[in-house]
């Protein structure tokens, strides 16, 4: 069985890979009470009364509160709905979104004979650009459904109804985005807040922005080949964005990351 859902307090939480679900489980995340099911299990059991887990369960160390973690949900996951975008292809669809955004930044300044490498301009990407980027998402959701990362990577942001999110809900989204998600753009901060964001992702449970909205991020079909073409388009638009700006200006190619 490679997909599996787990429960706490009658609320169920998956698919979680099962490589995934040992490693909570040893972390002590989950323990012998949680409720674990999975494809051709006729309900919800225990992890300490499943076979699969019983021997790495002997040697994990019982939390206080592992003998009872609530009732199990009074239904069974529904295997046929939508499947939850894994971290990475959210990541990689917004660093492509994103990357878009920049290289048309950097073309209009080399066109009006300005160089995005530029101290004053460096930050005014780094600050700007960002919740600029999030409204322009928010605008392009709601006229289209779709912004050029998520149509690559075949990403849905949807009410948990499966309707789609109107103008106003999407930019309250966005600005809880900018907020918890990357930290106003002060990179310390979202390196910690974007990596607790892929932990909650990783252990199928919502991201704050996405539950405080009633909203997640489905992908039918992932797929790493289009993973794979997303990063190289982000390559290209990072070299060739500074190669056509270096052209423009008349100036050698200079690099930057």
């Amino acid at each position: 069985m490679e997909s599996w859902w787990y429960a706490q307090d009658g609320k169920a939480y998956g698919p979680v890979k099962v490589s995934h679900l040992r490693y909570l489980l040893e972390m002590g995340d989950l323990n012998a009470g949680h409720w674990l099911w999975a494809p051709g299990m006729t309900g919800w059991a225990q992890a300490g009364s499943v076979a699969a887990f019983a021997d790495q369960l002997r040697t994990v160390r019982a939390s206080p509160h592992a003998s009872y973690t609530g009732p199990s949900p009074a239904e069974l996951p529904n295997t046929d709905g939508p499947r939850r975008a894994p971290p990475w292809s959210r990541f990689w669809a917004q660093a492509l979104d994103y990357q878009l955004l920049l290289a048309t930044f950097t073309l209009l300044l080399a066109l009006a004979g300005y160089r995005v490498e530029h101290d004053g301009l460096r930050l005014l990407a780094a600050f700007m650009l960002l919740p600029v980027g999030l409204l322009l998402q928010a605008v392009l959701l709601s006229a289209t459904g779709m912004t050029p990362g998520k149509w690559l990577l075949g990403l849905h942001l949807r009410h948990h109804d499966g309707t789609q999110p109107g103008l106003g809900s999407l930019i309250h989204r966005q600005k809880l985005l900018w907020k918890q998600g990357f930290a106003f753009g002060i990179t310390p901060v979202s390196c910690f807040t974007m990596l607790n964001g892929k932990a909650l992702l990783e252990r199928a449970r919502p991201v704050p922005w996405d539950e405080q909205t009633g909203m997640n991020v489905y992908q039918p079909r992932p797929g790493i080949d289009r993973q794979w073409l997303c990063v190289l388009l982000i390559a290209f638009l990072i070299v060739g964005s500074q190669a056509l700006a270096s052209h423009l200006l008349q100036k050698p190619v200079s690099l930057y990351f």
